[in-house]
């Protein structure tokens, strides 16, 4: 038999430690390794794709367009998900701010010295993959339906 008594102690309403800030943490560690497992996932996928591409193309294969065109539908669904997981992320640290005490705000202002952020690196990835992807299927669909003669 269940003690209710100790279910109610247990199972509170009580607030969240500290505001909830270690689950917070951990929601933000576990967002981070979905993009980046994402991210791989992707890149792996379009990594096939470009020798797939790459094969079509060596030997005249009408395969190219097809290759081609689930190269941009994977690069746009690869760009809409880590762009829903950054929005995640950006809601998790705007959470955390507002529970930290004032002190430890600094924090979450440290940025690396370098060039170039992450989210630009990806950004000119998708960019250049959406570039390689779209003139592939427009150059194919140009050759196969608007060609004359021949």
């Amino acid at each position: 038999m269940i003690d209710r008594a100790l279910v109610e102690r247990v199972r509170s309403n009580q607030p969240l430690p500290n505001g909830g800030v270690e689950v917070l943490v951990d929601l933000i560690t576990h967002q981070d390794l979905i993009t980046w497992t994402a991210l791989s996932i992707f890149l792996a996928a379009e990594v096939i794709l470009v020798g797939f591409l790459l094969q079509a193309l060596v030997s005249n294969s009408p395969t190219a367009g097809t290759v081609s065109a689930m190269g941009l539908l994977i690069t746009l669904v690869s760009l809409i998900v880590i762009q829903r997981s950054n929005l995640y992320l950006a809601a998790y640290f705007k959470l955390v701010r507002e529970r930290c005490h004032p002190d430890d705000l600094p924090i979450f202002e440290v940025r690396p010295r370098n060039r170039i952020s992450t989210g630009w690196a990806l950004a000119i990835l998708h960019m250049v993959f959406f570039l390689l992807w779209g003139s592939v299927t427009l150059a194919y669909f140009y050759v196969t339906y608007f060609r004359t003669g021949g």
